[in-house]
């Protein structure tokens, strides 16, 4: 079982309705057990982000933890 990491809060608006990106091409069972912060988003992407904000749609790379 994969842990994800929580999406924590948008540098740029501040707001708490952020996505982690998850890249590559998961099992299905992946895709039930993710929590709802999670957005697949395939193999093919144009950058190394890995968190998208729903109110501003900003962008960005976490720091690592």
């Amino acid at each position: 079982m994969t842990e994800w990491p929580l999406p924590g809060s948008c540098p740029a608006c501040g707001s708490g309705d952020v996505h982690v990106l998850a890249f590559g091409m998961p099992l299905p069972e992946e895709v039930a057990a993710a929590p709802p912060w999670v957005w697949f988003i395939g193999c093919v992407v144009d950058g190394p982000e890995d968190r998208h904000c729903l109110r501003c749609r900003n962008r960005w790379v976490a720091s690592p933890a």
